[in-house]
């Protein structure tokens, strides 16, 4: 009995997920298209920021996620062997593996929620469960960082406009500096057009000029990098699911943002950055 009523229960999650997500699909189908690909010639700003320490870092460290719950750790693989490039110059000879940091960083029931039988029925990471394991992760594998910050932009005890300057700051200091990343917590749907479910992938690159944000997705559905606007950025970010999977820890989205401490000197070949930043 008891397994049935939770066969019906994860049936009406589905469903009332499916619903959400074709309304916003009918209500936004005059404006709501797919993002911009890397490649394609809507937004040919690509190879500009192709050149940036932080977009060659990511784009030589990832992988996509093993499976469909483990978009966690393959953010944070790509994210640590990333950051470990920018301090030491150069990739490491040895890469970090999603496998290797679920066997290594015990945090938040991490390894167990992203297999097949879950955690006590849930899977996947949310939020804080994400900023408890990726903290672990850098104190893990010793990558030194100037601050870490989980950033939950549900939270209505906080202005919305006070948390989109501070994202939209994080982005500019992002698109300026080779020492911060951005981890992103958010509704995939609002992103792909697709189910309304919760994702979690690295920002690639910022253009502030032209207001879009690169998503590097660790989907393996999803075949290349794109842009969406700041304004889609942060709706995707900011969703609330309507407390249709509350019981499983997913209120909502937002971020976690890191700053790599400095080195004393940096061997980084750095393009149209200042000294230092």
């Amino acid at each position: 009995m008891k397994k049935t009523l939770k066969k019906l229960n994860r049936y009406r999650q589905y469903f009332g997920l499916f619903l959400q997500s074709q309304f916003y699909a009918m209500v936004n189908h005059g404006w709501l298209k797919r993002p911009v690909a890397t490649s394609g010639s809507q937004y040919d700003h690509t190879a500009s920021h192709s050149s940036h320490p932080v977009y060659q870092a990511l784009s030589s460290a990832f992988a996509y996620q093993f499976n469909e719950a483990a978009c966690s750790a393959a953010s944070t693989a790509v994210v640590l062997n990333a950051a470990k490039t920018i301090l030491n110059g150069r990739a490491a000879s040895h890469r970090i593996t999603q496998h290797e940091i679920l066997e290594k960083v015990d945090a938040a029931d991490w390894a167990a929620r992203i297999s097949p039988e879950g955690f006590r029925n849930r899977r996947g990471l949310p939020l804080d469960h994400l900023g408890t394991a990726v903290k672990k992760a850098f104190e893990v594998y010793d990558v030194p960082c100037e601050s870490m910050e989980t950033v939950p932009l549900f939270d209505r005890s906080i202005r919305p406009d006070i948390l989109q300057r501070t994202l939209l700051d994080r982005l500019a200091c992002f698109q300026n500096s080779r020492y911060c990343f951005l981890i992103a917590h958010f509704n995939q749907g609002v992103f792909l057009k697709g189910l309304h479910l919760p994702h979690i992938s690295p920002v690639m690159s910022v253009d502030m000029e032209h207001k879009m944000v690169c998503i590097l997705d660790v989907d393996p559905q999803v075949k290349e990098p794109y842009w969406i606007s700041l304004d889609t950025f942060w709706k995707g970010l900011s969703w609330r699911y309507g407390g249709i999977i509350r019981k499983h820890g997913y209120e909502g989205g937002g971020y976690i943002w890191i700053k790599l401490k400095k080195p004393e000197s940096s061997a980084f070949p750095v393009q149209n950055l200042p000294d230092g930043v």
